[in-house]
């Protein structure tokens, strides 16, 4: 059986390798993107079930097939899920290896 992880661990994990003086920030922007991967995971469900087109009637006459707005919510929580990620990353202190180098230079 899976262990359920907490908020607060998953926030940890997110604040790996950030420096004391940016925690503040990055705390926040942690819990934004636990927020949005929720969100994002209830709109993969909806359009799972409910496909990417959806159809319309608005009773003026017009009926059709539209594209489904969770579709479109997904994208743009997506979207802001990638770049608040980009944003925390860009946080974080490089890695060192043990001559202590970035390990991109080396």
């Amino acid at each position: 059986m899976a262990r359920k992880i907490t908020q607060s661990t998953r926030v940890k994990r997110l604040l790996y390798r950030i420096p004391a003086e940016r925690k503040e920030e990055a705390t926040r922007l942690a819990e934004e993107l636990i927020y949005m991967e929720d969100k994002i995971s209830n709109a993969k469900q909806l359009i799972g079930s409910t496909g990417v087109a959806i159809s319309y009637n608005n009773g003026g006459g017009q009926a059709g097939i539209r594209e489904n707005p969770a579709l479109v919510a997904y994208q743009k929580l997506w979207k802001t899920y990638l770049a608040t990620q980009e944003r925390l990353d860009a946080m974080r202190e490089p890695e060192r290896q043990a001559n202590g180098f970035p390990s991109w230079l080396v």
